[in-house]
């Protein structure tokens, strides 16, 4: 390996085990609903996995999109009908980037969350074999609880992908740097993610994360993807703060994928979620 590589290598490690950044977290984020159902599966992680539609984990994911994506994705936490979410969302790739927009719903008539998504994805040549990708998110959130009122605030989220080496790819995301408050000064969650993603092989892929928030210690999360025949992917993952562990599925046919995802508190129970994506 060329010195630059082992150099980029320790410093993404280094960046991965940091952990500098405040946030407090809405209910539905204590699991990982808002990953989207492959993310979810794999521990909640995935900042560095490129290519996916919900950018759950990291918005330059969206530079990896190579075609226009339709998704829906559905998910409860707890087994509890008062923390539904449904979410909906379209990938366009354009000349110069990708462009994102999606609306998502959460929560029961005492208390209604919806989130409307707009953002955009680019990726840039670095040398002749690594890419740099950015990507930019701006989410307007408006919460209504009958007898208190409503309010809304609009959310920016940053996030980059480098490929480090080959088979090593690493990610960060910044969410809601602006600090956007809602009601009385409440701030929407603030928190710093970074990840790597191994995939020596496009069958086998491996996720590790770490999410610092204010109310609780650093979060570590990380999965396990494998691919055994081309119409169907398997995977697996773990997370701490609370500990969660987590497990999923895709099938794939044609242009249309189909996942499952679910996960296990402890104490709680479970979150099972259900994803389609049409290609």
């Amino acid at each position: 390996m060329h010195p630059s590589g082992h150099i980029a290598l320790w410093c993404a490690l280094l960046l991965l085990l940091a952990s500098v950044w405040t946030v407090p977290r809405p209910a539905h984020a204590q699991v990982s609903l808002q990953a989207g159902p492959r993310l979810m599966a794999l521990g909640g992680g995935g900042t560095a996995v490129a290519g996916d539609l919900w950018g759950g984990s990291n918005p330059a994911a969206w530079a990896g999109l190579a075609s226009r994506q339709l998704g829906f994705f559905a998910g409860q936490a707890f087994e509890l009908s008062e923390l539904r979410l449904g979410a909906v969302r379209v990938a366009q790739p354009l000349p110069w980037l990708t462009a994102v927009v999606g609306a998502q719903t959460f929560g029961f008539e005492q208390f209604r969350e919806h989130q409307f998504p707009v953002g955009v994805a680019r990726e840039v040549t670095l040398g002749t074999t690594r890419t740099l990708a950015v990507g930019a998110e701006a989410r307007y959130t408006h919460v209504s609880i009958p007898g208190y009122g409503n309010d809304g605030a609009v959310g920016l989220t940053l996030g980059a992908q480098v490929q480090v080496l080959r088979t090593v790819r690493a990610g960060v995301q910044a969410v809601h740097l602006n600090a956007p408050t809602l009601g009385g000064g409440d701030e929407l969650p603030r928190l710093l993610q970074v990840g790597l993603a191994y995939q020596p092989q496009e069958a086998f892929l491996l996720v590790l994360d770490a999410v610092k928030d204010v109310l609780f210690p650093v979060s570590y999360r990380g999965g396990v993807e494998v691919q055994p025949v081309e119409s169907l992917t398997l995977r697996g993952g773990i997370a701490t703060q609370p500990t969660r562990f987590t497990a999923g599925l895709g099938i794939h046919v044609g242009r249309l994928t189909a996942d499952v995802a679910a996960e296990r508190h402890d104490v709680l129970g479970w979150s099972p979620a259900v994803g389609l994506l049409l290609r």
